[in-house]
């Protein structure tokens, strides 16, 4: 873990109100550090880019400016043109993984005690 890293993570636990914008502005930064890195590795402007995949330039340059976020959609135009596979996956923060731990640390069990285990009977 460098400096930065150290520092985020400190930030990041002790100022809610710094988390809350930096959670907020993760997906954009991941979706436009995607987008930049693609058309670096092809060597293609926003131009070029924008072309293949049929849309506008200016969509690209929202995109990798993180002023908006596409729909998959968008995104498997933008793949697709140019040979790409979209991965999209969803799991777990590590704050929630944090909480989980901790939860298990306490003896909580949420297949037992959650709100659904009556359910399930």
């Amino acid at each position: 873990m460098d400096d930065f890293d150290r520092f985020l993570h400190a930030r990041l636990a002790s100022d809610k109100e710094f988390r809350k914008e930096w959670e907020k502005s993760e997906l954009p930064a991941t979706v436009a550090q995607a987008l930049l890195s693609l058309r670096a590795k092809l060597g293609i402007t926003q131009t070029e880019l924008a072309r293949r995949a049929g849309i506008p330039q200016s969509e690209i340059a929202r995109l990798e400016g993180m002023s908006h976020l596409p729909s998959l959609r968008t995104l498997e135009k933008i793949a697709k043109a140019v040979g790409a596979v979209v991965d999209v996956s969803i799991r777990l923060s590590n704050r929630v993984a944090e909480d989980e731990a901790e939860a298990a640390d306490a003896g909580f069990n949420p297949d037992k005690d959650g709100p659904l285990a009556a359910a399930r009977g």
